[in-house]
């Protein structure tokens, strides 16, 4: 089974918006941010915004130093939650709180103590979490910013400046089950999105083209094209495709 936990939200005036100022326009060519994705995951559990975030900041970390280690996504996923008063569930979170998180409490290497263990999952990280994440805070000031007005340009935008972006969109279960191909996903019919819901997602978006903007997902290798997958930009900019941010900078282990 594969899971989800993409919680939707609405835009908030706190948010720190991408701005595009007078930056020139973006390349027509592709930019793809696939050598610095690292390993594709495997969620197990409803943390798809946790996989989603952490693969965005350690693309942002491979482009400083060669194989960077994943955030640990289990502790992560707990403080997201915690902001909705949610901690006894996986029920899944929003991509606002995870980075909320990230920046207040920062984070630490997926290694022991906090491997990738799903029986944790409803398990408050101790005080040495607390401890060991403080020098990944970002004291500089925000590592994300929403794009809002002017969805696709932010997006290229981003991308062409190596900023990986993190979304949550409605999925359906045809796309839970896309075998590859390098297929373009268009977006689902009036009908499958009113009956074939599989639930909200989220994913880190790695390029674009002409066409499609390209993913890397945290359903595991054995999904689409190597746990990669292209939506169109019809998809992407469509009302089910929300919560978009522009993922910066994301401040080095101290020690890893």
């Amino acid at each position: 089974m594969k899971r989800l936990g993409y919680l939707p939200d609405n835009p908030d005036d706190r948010d720190e918006p991408l701005l595009m100022g007078a930056r020139p326009p973006p390349s027509e060519a592709p930019w793809i941010l696939r050598d610095y994705c690292g390993p594709v995951l495997a969620q197990a559990c409803n943390d798809c915004v946790a996989n989603a975030g952490f693969m965005a900041i350690r693309i942002k970390h491979a482009q400083q130093i060669p194989d960077p280690v994943l955030g640990a996504r289990i502790p992560g996923y707990y403080v997201a939650r915690a902001y909705l008063n949610i901690e006894d569930h996986d029920e899944g979170s929003r991509i606002r709180d995870f980075f909320r998180g990230v920046n207040r409490y920062g984070f630490t290497p997926e290694k022991p103590p906090y491997d990738y263990d799903p029986a944790k999952v409803l398990m408050r990280p101790g005080p040495s979490y607390t401890s060991r994440s403080f020098d990944q805070r970002e004291e500089a000031g925000a590592i994300y910013k929403r794009i809002g007005a002017g969805r696709k340009l932010g997006i290229m935008t981003s991308l062409s400046s190596k900023h990986p972006v993190v979304l949550g969109t409605t999925v359906t279960w045809d796309m839970l089950n896309y075998k590859g191909g390098n297929q373009v996903l268009d977006v689902p019919s009036a009908d499958a999105l009113s009956g074939d819901i599989a639930g909200g997602h989220a994913m880190c978006a790695i390029g674009y083209d002409r066409e499609s903007v390209h993913f890397i997902n945290s359903h595991g290798r054995d999904y689409g094209d190597d746990g990669f997958v292209r939506l169109s930009w019809d998809w992407v900019l469509h009302e089910m495709t929300r919560d978009l941010w522009s993922v910066q900078r994301a401040p080095l282990y101290s020690a890893s």
